[in-house]
Protein backbone atom coordinates (compact mmCIF):
# COMPACT_ATOMS: atom_id res chain seq x y z
CA UNK A 1 0.00 0.00 0.00
CA UNK A 2 1.69 3.65 -1.28
CA UNK A 3 1.51 6.24 0.67
CA UNK A 4 1.49 9.76 0.32
CA UNK A 5 4.86 11.66 1.52
CA UNK A 6 4.03 15.07 2.99
CA UNK A 7 7.13 17.82 3.09
CA UNK A 8 7.17 20.48 5.54
CA UNK A 9 10.42 22.04 4.18
CA UNK A 10 9.69 25.63 5.39
CA UNK A 11 8.99 25.15 9.30
CA UNK A 12 12.31 22.86 9.16
CA UNK A 13 14.11 25.30 7.66
CA UNK A 14 12.49 28.11 10.19
CA UNK A 15 13.39 25.91 13.27
CA UNK A 16 16.85 25.57 11.52
CA UNK A 17 17.01 29.27 11.45
CA UNK A 18 15.67 29.94 15.42
CA UNK A 19 18.72 27.09 16.20
CA UNK A 20 21.22 29.49 14.65
CA UNK A 21 19.90 32.56 16.27
CA UNK A 22 19.83 31.25 20.01
CA UNK A 23 23.42 30.72 20.02
CA UNK A 24 24.05 33.93 19.83
CA UNK A 25 22.39 34.44 22.95
CA UNK A 26 24.95 34.87 26.15
CA UNK A 27 22.97 31.93 28.22
CA UNK A 28 22.45 29.80 25.25
CA UNK A 29 23.83 25.71 26.78
CA UNK A 30 23.01 24.12 23.96
CA UNK A 31 26.02 23.94 22.16
CA UNK A 32 29.11 21.28 21.62
CA UNK A 33 31.35 22.90 19.75
CA UNK A 34 33.45 25.71 19.99
CA UNK A 35 35.13 27.56 16.79
CA UNK A 36 38.15 29.88 17.38
CA UNK A 37 38.45 32.18 14.28
CA UNK A 38 40.90 35.19 14.88
CA UNK A 39 39.92 36.98 18.37
CA UNK A 40 36.86 35.49 18.24
CA UNK A 41 34.71 32.32 19.24
CA UNK A 42 31.70 30.69 17.79
CA UNK A 43 28.83 28.06 18.92
CA UNK A 44 27.95 25.20 16.79
CA UNK A 45 26.43 21.85 16.93
CA UNK A 46 28.60 19.54 15.58
CA UNK A 47 25.64 17.34 14.06
CA UNK A 48 24.87 19.86 11.89
CA UNK A 49 28.76 20.93 11.14
CA UNK A 50 29.61 17.49 10.17
CA UNK A 51 25.89 16.98 7.62
CA UNK A 52 26.77 20.23 5.84
CA UNK A 53 30.33 20.80 5.47
CA UNK A 54 32.98 17.89 4.50
CA UNK A 55 35.67 20.39 6.33
CA UNK A 56 34.03 19.90 9.89
CA UNK A 57 33.14 16.81 9.30
CA UNK A 58 36.73 15.69 8.69
CA UNK A 59 37.97 18.00 11.69
CA UNK A 60 35.03 16.82 14.21
CA UNK A 61 36.17 13.36 13.77
CA UNK A 62 39.15 13.57 14.24
CA UNK A 63 39.45 15.68 17.17
CA UNK A 64 37.14 12.86 18.67
CA UNK A 65 39.77 10.16 17.58
CA UNK A 66 42.38 11.87 19.40
CA UNK A 67 40.48 12.43 22.97
CA UNK A 68 38.90 9.93 24.44
CA UNK A 69 35.62 10.06 26.37
CA UNK A 70 34.15 12.44 24.39
CA UNK A 71 30.71 12.16 25.86
CA UNK A 72 28.96 15.06 27.20
CA UNK A 73 32.35 17.20 26.69
CA UNK A 74 32.65 20.09 24.21
CA UNK A 75 34.76 20.35 21.04
CA UNK A 76 36.87 23.38 20.49
CA UNK A 77 38.25 24.01 16.81
CA UNK A 78 40.26 26.63 16.22
CA UNK A 79 40.66 27.82 11.81
CA UNK A 80 43.59 30.17 10.99
CA UNK A 81 43.84 31.87 7.41
CA UNK A 82 40.45 33.44 7.62
CA UNK A 83 38.47 36.09 8.51
CA UNK A 84 36.25 35.85 11.47
CA UNK A 85 33.71 37.97 9.67
CA UNK A 86 33.86 35.59 6.70
CA UNK A 87 33.42 32.54 8.99
CA UNK A 88 30.23 34.42 10.14
CA UNK A 89 28.55 34.23 6.72
CA UNK A 90 30.03 30.83 6.58
CA UNK A 91 28.04 29.68 9.42
CA UNK A 92 25.46 31.32 9.12
CA UNK A 93 24.67 29.77 5.28
CA UNK A 94 25.51 26.71 7.64
CA UNK A 95 22.54 26.65 9.46
CA UNK A 96 19.91 28.45 7.18
CA UNK A 97 21.03 28.23 3.94
CA UNK A 98 21.58 32.12 3.51
CA UNK A 99 24.48 34.62 2.71
CA UNK A 100 24.52 38.21 1.87
CA UNK A 101 26.05 39.87 -1.13
CA UNK A 102 28.84 42.11 0.03
CA UNK A 103 29.20 45.61 -2.30
CA UNK A 104 32.87 45.05 -1.47
CA UNK A 105 34.39 42.61 -3.63
CA UNK A 106 37.16 41.51 -2.17
CA UNK A 107 35.61 40.27 0.87
CA UNK A 108 33.01 38.30 -1.45
CA UNK A 109 36.43 36.80 -2.53
CA UNK A 110 37.28 35.61 0.80
CA UNK A 111 33.44 34.25 1.33
CA UNK A 112 34.05 31.87 -2.14
CA UNK A 113 37.64 31.12 -0.67
CA UNK A 114 36.31 30.43 2.47
CA UNK A 115 33.52 28.44 1.41
CA UNK A 116 35.86 26.12 -0.63
CA UNK A 117 37.90 25.60 2.38
CA UNK A 118 35.16 24.77 4.17
CA UNK A 119 33.44 22.08 1.33
CA UNK A 120 30.27 24.11 1.07
CA UNK A 121 29.83 23.43 -2.51
CA UNK A 122 26.83 24.90 -3.37
CA UNK A 123 28.22 28.22 -1.81
CA UNK A 124 31.31 27.38 -4.01
CA UNK A 125 29.18 26.88 -7.53
CA UNK A 126 27.15 29.89 -6.80
CA UNK A 127 29.85 32.23 -6.02
CA UNK A 128 31.96 30.88 -8.85
CA UNK A 129 29.22 31.73 -11.43
CA UNK A 130 28.27 35.07 -9.68
CA UNK A 131 32.22 36.42 -10.19
CA UNK A 132 32.07 35.18 -13.89
CA UNK A 133 29.07 36.72 -14.69
CA UNK A 134 28.81 39.82 -13.13
CA UNK A 135 32.74 40.61 -11.91
CA UNK A 136 34.21 40.76 -15.30
CA UNK A 137 35.92 43.77 -14.47
CA UNK A 138 37.21 43.20 -11.17
CA UNK A 139 38.80 39.93 -12.44
CA UNK A 140 40.51 41.66 -14.50
CA UNK A 141 41.69 44.12 -12.35
CA UNK A 142 42.86 41.39 -9.63
CA UNK A 143 43.32 38.80 -12.58
CA UNK A 144 46.92 37.59 -10.87
CA UNK A 145 45.91 36.89 -7.65
CA UNK A 146 42.27 35.06 -9.07
CA UNK A 147 43.93 33.08 -11.74
CA UNK A 148 46.55 31.72 -9.11
CA UNK A 149 43.56 30.90 -6.75
CA UNK A 150 41.81 29.19 -9.34
CA UNK A 151 45.04 26.98 -9.99
CA UNK A 152 44.58 25.33 -6.33
CA UNK A 153 41.63 23.62 -6.59
CA UNK A 154 39.12 21.35 -8.96
CA UNK A 155 35.98 23.07 -7.57
CA UNK A 156 37.26 26.59 -9.05
CA UNK A 157 37.92 24.82 -12.44
CA UNK A 158 35.06 26.90 -14.49
CA UNK A 159 37.12 30.33 -12.99
CA UNK A 160 39.78 29.13 -13.97
CA UNK A 161 38.66 28.59 -17.79
CA UNK A 162 37.67 32.00 -17.56
CA UNK A 163 41.04 33.41 -16.18
CA UNK A 164 42.55 32.04 -19.03
CA UNK A 165 40.24 33.03 -21.37
CA UNK A 166 41.14 36.62 -20.51
CA UNK A 167 44.44 36.09 -20.40
CA UNK A 168 44.08 34.63 -23.77
CA UNK A 169 42.61 37.46 -25.26
CA UNK A 170 45.01 40.09 -23.93
CA UNK A 171 48.15 39.17 -22.30
CA UNK A 172 48.52 42.65 -21.01
CA UNK A 173 46.44 42.20 -17.94
CA UNK A 174 48.90 40.04 -16.35
CA UNK A 175 51.49 42.65 -17.83
CA UNK A 176 50.18 45.35 -16.17
CA UNK A 177 48.96 44.71 -12.91
CA UNK A 178 50.59 46.23 -9.76
CA UNK A 179 50.37 42.58 -8.75
CA UNK A 180 53.12 41.37 -11.43
CA UNK A 181 55.88 40.56 -9.13
CA UNK A 182 53.63 38.35 -7.29
CA UNK A 183 53.08 35.98 -10.69
CA UNK A 184 54.19 32.48 -10.46
CA UNK A 185 57.38 32.19 -12.72
CA UNK A 186 55.62 29.17 -14.35
CA UNK A 187 52.73 31.01 -15.78
CA UNK A 188 55.19 33.74 -16.50
CA UNK A 189 57.01 31.46 -18.92
CA UNK A 190 53.95 30.28 -20.53
CA UNK A 191 53.20 33.54 -21.62
CA UNK A 192 56.50 34.40 -23.17
CA UNK A 193 56.74 31.08 -24.97
CA UNK A 194 53.73 32.51 -26.46
CA UNK A 195 53.93 33.51 -30.48
CA UNK A 196 51.57 36.36 -30.57
CA UNK A 197 52.69 39.51 -30.22
CA UNK A 198 50.97 40.81 -27.39
CA UNK A 199 53.31 43.25 -25.94
CA UNK A 200 56.60 44.54 -28.20
CA UNK A 201 59.64 42.46 -27.59
CA UNK A 202 61.67 45.16 -25.83
CA UNK A 203 58.52 45.35 -23.49
CA UNK A 204 58.28 42.04 -22.74
CA UNK A 205 61.67 42.04 -21.66
CA UNK A 206 60.99 45.23 -19.22
CA UNK A 207 58.44 43.59 -17.85
CA UNK A 208 60.70 40.14 -17.42
CA UNK A 209 63.34 42.31 -15.69
CA UNK A 210 61.41 43.90 -13.34
CA UNK A 211 59.99 40.84 -12.12
CA UNK A 212 63.64 39.13 -11.95
CA UNK A 213 64.68 41.67 -9.32
CA UNK A 214 61.41 42.12 -7.43
CA UNK A 215 61.14 38.43 -6.26
CA UNK A 216 62.58 37.14 -3.05
CA UNK A 217 65.39 38.58 -2.17
CA UNK A 218 65.16 41.85 -4.40
CA UNK A 219 68.32 42.36 -6.35
CA UNK A 220 69.65 45.96 -7.48
CA UNK A 221 68.34 47.17 -10.27
CA UNK A 222 71.85 49.29 -10.71
CA UNK A 223 73.65 46.61 -12.53
CA UNK A 224 76.98 48.67 -12.84
CA UNK A 225 76.75 47.77 -8.90
CA UNK A 226 75.86 44.24 -9.03
CA UNK A 227 77.90 42.07 -7.05
CA UNK A 228 79.20 38.15 -8.17
CA UNK A 229 76.50 37.14 -6.12
CA UNK A 230 73.96 39.13 -7.70
CA UNK A 231 74.61 38.22 -11.02
CA UNK A 232 74.36 34.62 -10.06
CA UNK A 233 71.21 34.88 -8.34
CA UNK A 234 69.79 37.01 -11.12
CA UNK A 235 71.44 34.34 -13.95
CA UNK A 236 69.49 31.43 -12.19
CA UNK A 237 66.33 33.63 -11.88
CA UNK A 238 65.77 34.16 -15.86
CA UNK A 239 67.61 31.37 -17.19
CA UNK A 240 64.46 30.00 -18.43
CA UNK A 241 63.01 32.25 -19.74
CA UNK A 242 66.33 33.58 -22.09
CA UNK A 243 65.41 30.93 -25.24
CA UNK A 244 62.29 32.21 -25.14
CA UNK A 245 62.88 36.01 -25.58
CA UNK A 246 63.48 37.20 -29.33
CA UNK A 247 66.36 39.28 -28.83
CA UNK A 248 66.99 40.15 -32.68
CA UNK A 249 63.22 42.00 -33.01
CA UNK A 250 64.60 44.47 -30.76
CA UNK A 251 66.15 47.83 -32.22
CA UNK A 252 69.75 48.73 -31.81
CA UNK A 253 68.74 51.78 -29.33
CA UNK A 254 66.52 49.63 -27.03
CA UNK A 255 68.89 46.48 -27.19
CA UNK A 256 71.52 49.41 -26.00
CA UNK A 257 69.59 50.93 -23.42
CA UNK A 258 67.63 47.94 -22.03
CA UNK A 259 69.17 44.26 -22.94
CA UNK A 260 73.53 45.56 -22.62
CA UNK A 261 73.05 46.39 -19.38
CA UNK A 262 72.42 43.06 -18.13
CA UNK A 263 75.34 41.26 -20.84
CA UNK A 264 76.99 39.92 -17.62
CA UNK A 265 73.64 37.55 -17.59
CA UNK A 266 73.21 36.56 -21.16
CA UNK A 267 74.99 33.55 -22.58
CA UNK A 268 77.96 34.76 -23.86
CA UNK A 269 77.48 33.06 -27.19
CA UNK A 270 74.43 35.38 -27.69
CA UNK A 271 76.21 38.63 -26.48
CA UNK A 272 78.38 37.67 -29.14
CA UNK A 273 75.51 36.91 -32.06
CA UNK A 274 73.91 40.25 -31.03
CA UNK A 275 76.71 42.47 -30.88
CA UNK A 276 77.70 41.31 -34.73
CA UNK A 277 73.84 41.67 -35.77
CA UNK A 278 73.89 45.26 -34.50
CA UNK A 279 77.51 46.70 -34.99
CA UNK A 280 78.02 44.65 -38.43
CA UNK A 281 76.46 46.23 -41.76
CA UNK A 282 73.73 43.98 -43.09
CA UNK A 283 74.44 41.23 -40.40
CA UNK A 284 71.41 39.08 -40.00
CA UNK A 285 70.14 36.95 -37.40
CA UNK A 286 71.62 33.46 -36.37
CA UNK A 287 69.75 30.38 -38.37
CA UNK A 288 68.50 29.15 -34.55
CA UNK A 289 66.78 32.86 -33.84
CA UNK A 290 63.27 32.95 -33.15
CA UNK A 291 61.13 34.61 -36.03
CA UNK A 292 59.32 37.91 -35.08
CA UNK A 293 56.40 37.61 -33.25
CA UNK A 294 53.03 37.31 -35.63
CA UNK A 295 50.45 39.84 -35.15
CA UNK A 296 47.54 39.37 -32.97
CA UNK A 297 43.88 38.69 -35.08
CA UNK A 298 40.98 40.48 -34.59
CA UNK A 299 38.58 38.63 -32.64
CA UNK A 300 35.51 38.00 -33.77
CA UNK A 301 32.12 39.04 -31.52
CA UNK A 302 29.16 36.64 -32.76
CA UNK A 303 26.58 37.86 -31.70
CA UNK A 304 23.33 39.88 -33.61
CA UNK A 305 23.95 43.15 -34.80
CA UNK A 306 21.21 45.84 -36.05
CA UNK A 307 20.60 46.17 -39.51
CA UNK A 308 19.65 49.90 -38.67
CA UNK A 309 22.12 52.08 -39.60
CA UNK A 310 23.31 54.63 -36.82
CA UNK A 311 22.22 58.12 -38.81
CA UNK A 312 19.74 57.49 -41.58
CA UNK A 313 15.80 56.66 -40.63
CA UNK A 314 14.58 53.52 -41.96
CA UNK A 315 10.84 55.04 -42.39
CA UNK A 316 9.98 58.52 -43.19
CA UNK A 317 8.65 59.08 -39.80
CA UNK A 318 11.60 57.75 -37.88
CA UNK A 319 13.60 60.28 -36.33
CA UNK A 320 17.38 60.52 -37.02
CA UNK A 321 19.91 58.93 -34.65
CA UNK A 322 22.08 61.86 -33.62
CA UNK A 323 25.56 61.46 -34.58
CA UNK A 324 28.32 60.71 -31.94
CA UNK A 325 31.37 62.79 -31.99
CA UNK A 326 33.53 60.30 -33.43
CA UNK A 327 34.88 59.52 -36.67
CA UNK A 328 34.54 56.63 -39.25
CA UNK A 329 37.67 55.58 -41.17
CA UNK A 330 38.34 53.12 -43.87
CA UNK A 331 40.29 51.24 -45.61
CA UNK A 332 39.57 50.49 -49.32
CA UNK A 333 40.49 46.24 -49.35
CA UNK A 334 40.95 44.29 -52.75
CA UNK A 335 37.69 43.62 -54.42
CA UNK A 336 36.82 40.02 -55.09
CA UNK A 337 34.96 39.76 -58.25
CA UNK A 338 32.31 37.12 -57.53
CA UNK A 339 28.74 36.44 -58.78
CA UNK A 340 26.01 37.13 -56.39
CA UNK A 341 22.42 37.02 -56.63
CA UNK A 342 21.26 38.72 -53.64
CA UNK A 343 23.22 41.67 -52.07
CA UNK A 344 23.71 41.69 -48.45
CA UNK A 345 23.49 44.69 -46.49
CA UNK A 346 26.19 45.64 -44.27
CA UNK A 347 25.27 44.80 -40.64
CA UNK A 348 26.92 47.99 -39.40
CA UNK A 349 27.16 49.89 -36.39
CA UNK A 350 29.74 52.22 -38.03
CA UNK A 351 28.79 53.17 -41.05
CA UNK A 352 25.93 54.04 -43.35
CA UNK A 353 24.37 53.52 -46.56
CA UNK A 354 25.99 56.43 -47.97
CA UNK A 355 28.94 56.01 -46.43
CA UNK A 356 28.73 52.23 -48.41
CA UNK A 357 27.84 54.37 -51.26
CA UNK A 358 31.22 56.63 -51.38
CA UNK A 359 33.47 53.82 -50.32
CA UNK A 360 32.43 51.72 -53.21
CA UNK A 361 32.59 54.88 -55.77
CA UNK A 362 35.98 54.43 -54.70
CA UNK A 363 36.70 51.41 -56.11
CA UNK A 364 34.76 51.64 -59.48
CA UNK A 365 36.55 55.09 -59.44
CA UNK A 366 33.07 56.92 -60.63
CA UNK A 367 31.66 59.86 -58.48
CA UNK A 368 28.15 58.91 -58.59
CA UNK A 369 25.96 56.15 -59.09
CA UNK A 370 24.57 53.15 -57.28
CA UNK A 371 26.37 50.74 -55.06
CA UNK A 372 27.74 48.27 -57.15
CA UNK A 373 29.36 46.06 -54.72
CA UNK A 374 28.33 43.25 -51.96
CA UNK A 375 29.41 43.77 -48.32
CA UNK A 376 30.12 41.48 -45.77
CA UNK A 377 30.40 42.19 -42.41
CA UNK A 378 33.74 39.68 -40.95
CA UNK A 379 34.04 40.73 -37.64
CA UNK A 380 33.60 43.24 -35.46
CA UNK A 381 35.75 44.53 -32.40
CA UNK A 382 34.87 46.82 -29.99
CA UNK A 383 37.51 48.83 -27.80
CA UNK A 384 37.93 46.30 -24.68
CA UNK A 385 39.02 43.52 -27.58
CA UNK A 386 41.02 45.56 -29.88
CA UNK A 387 44.52 43.59 -28.87
CA UNK A 388 45.58 43.75 -32.25
CA UNK A 389 45.68 47.81 -31.44
CA UNK A 390 46.21 47.89 -27.85
CA UNK A 391 42.51 50.09 -28.23
CA UNK A 392 44.73 53.01 -29.51
CA UNK A 393 46.09 54.39 -32.88
CA UNK A 394 49.39 55.98 -33.46
CA UNK A 395 51.21 57.68 -36.29
CA UNK A 396 54.43 55.49 -36.86
CA UNK A 397 55.18 54.29 -40.29
CA UNK A 398 53.03 56.25 -42.52
CA UNK A 399 54.33 59.01 -43.97
CA UNK A 400 50.75 60.72 -44.23
CA UNK A 401 48.37 60.45 -41.20
CA UNK A 402 45.01 59.51 -41.21
CA UNK A 403 43.93 62.48 -39.14
CA UNK A 404 45.18 65.90 -38.12
CA UNK A 405 46.78 64.14 -34.98
CA UNK A 406 49.91 61.80 -33.64
CA UNK A 407 47.01 59.44 -31.76
CA UNK A 408 43.77 58.29 -31.06
CA UNK A 409 41.72 55.96 -29.30
CA UNK A 410 40.25 53.42 -30.86
CA UNK A 411 36.30 53.05 -30.06
CA UNK A 412 35.20 49.93 -32.23
CA UNK A 413 36.48 48.23 -35.81
CA UNK A 414 34.29 46.22 -37.99
CA UNK A 415 35.99 43.86 -40.87
CA UNK A 416 33.87 44.00 -44.81
CA UNK A 417 34.80 41.94 -47.07
CA UNK A 418 33.82 43.57 -50.36
CA UNK A 419 33.16 41.51 -53.33
CA UNK A 420 32.01 43.09 -57.00
CA UNK A 421 28.35 41.91 -58.22
CA UNK A 422 28.99 41.00 -61.46
CA UNK A 423 25.39 41.50 -62.76
CA UNK A 424 26.04 45.05 -62.25
CA UNK A 425 29.66 45.64 -63.03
Amino acid sequence: MSMDIVELKPSLLDDLKKLYKNLEKDNNNDYNVTIKVEQKSFRAHSVILKLRSGYFRNLINNEIRRMANMFNRRITLEISDMNSEVFASCLKYIYTGEFSLPGDNDFLFDLFIAAETLKLIDMVDYLQNYFIQNKTKWIEINLIRVYQISLNSISFNELQVHCKQIIDRDPKFIFLSDSFPTLEGSILLDLIKRNDEFLTEIKIWRHLTDWVHEQEPPINRDTQNWNPSNIIDFEERIRDFIPHIRFFTISSDNYYSCVRPYKDILPQKLVEQLEKFYLVKEATPPPNALPPRTPRRLRRNISTYSMRSPTEPTTPTEPRLQRNPSRALAKVPIVVNRPSSIRVKPISSIINIRQMRRISHWIDRVESGDISNDFFLLAKGTWDNLSLFSGEYNHVHYQRRIMNCGTFTIKEVEVFQIRRNIRTA
